[in-house]
């Protein structure tokens, strides 16, 4: 209400009602991006799991608690899902400021960005592959924790539908890496390395021995993503440890 008397006061109101529905809306679509694909991967991880006769240990019958096991991980990611939309809530400035930002015509001397990309761009970016990274990695946990469900009632398998959907989550997770390694040549400009962080510029260390290691970083990372790819093709673990290898 104070806010609202505010902004009244000096005759913006619009500008606090932009904020509002800005945050509502970010709010719904951080929920929605995350739960969804989350829900998803599990549904098709259940449908996909090997199935088989009932377990027992002896003369004792193993019970089916994959439904409830299920429950729990849909009721995991709604609750994931509510920080995700309170982090996209929260950043609606960065947001916002990337949807209207403007070049300044005005270009960074050692990378040859407008800097207007650096005001509103690369934050967005960078929020943006730090949330997607956390997606993946929360849909691979609960992925594996609904094949873990199953594998109560199933004895393991690494069949290739199984390795084929783990192993396209894992590359989006090295794409994603791979993207961020760019953002992380972008941050050299304003790199404070030199002299003790007092100068903020990428200086001769960054250009010559920083810049390189990220563009090799992300061809790893991009090579590695490949290979799992191509593990969905082949009835085999060694494209998998080659890729982790690489990484490594």
């Amino acid at each position: 209400i104070t806010d609202v008397m505010w902004y009244d006061a000096l005759g913006r109101r619009d500008v606090l009602q932009t904020r509002l529905f800005a945050q509502i809306a970010l709010f719904a679509i951080g929920f929605a991006a995350m739960l969804v694909p989350v829900l998803v991967s599990v549904w098709l991880a259940q449908r996909i799991a090997p199935q088989a006769p009932v377990r027992r240990v002896g003369g004792l019958e193993i019970p089916d608690l994959s439904r409830l096991i299920g429950l729990g991980l849909v009721a995991i990611a709604v609750l994931l899902a509510l920080g995700s939309g309170a982090a996209w809530s929260g950043s609606w400035e960065t947001i916002l400021l990337f949807i209207n930002g403007e070049p300044w015509g005005v270009e960074d001397p050692t990378l040859g960005r407008d800097i207007g990309f650096f005001v509103f761009d690369l934050p967005f970016w960078r929020f943006l592959l730090g949330w997607a990274s956390t997606t993946l990695i929360v849909i691979g946990l609960l992925t594996v924790g609904a094949y873990a469900a199953r594998a109560l009632r199933w004895q393991f398998h690494l069949s290739a539908p199984v390795r084929a959907h783990l192993s396209v989550i894992g590359a989006l997770l090295l794409v994603v890496i791979a993207a961020g390694y760019q953002l992380d040549i972008a941050e050299l400009a304003y790199s404070t390395r030199g002299w003790d962080g007092n100068v903020q510029a990428a200086l001769y260390t960054d250009m010559n021995a920083q810049y390189p290691a990220y563009v090799i970083l992300t061809v790893v990372a991009l090579a590695s993503a490949a290979l799992l790819l191509l593990n969905t093709f082949f009835r085999t673990l060694w494209l998998l440890a080659l890729a982790a290898g690489a990484w490594l």
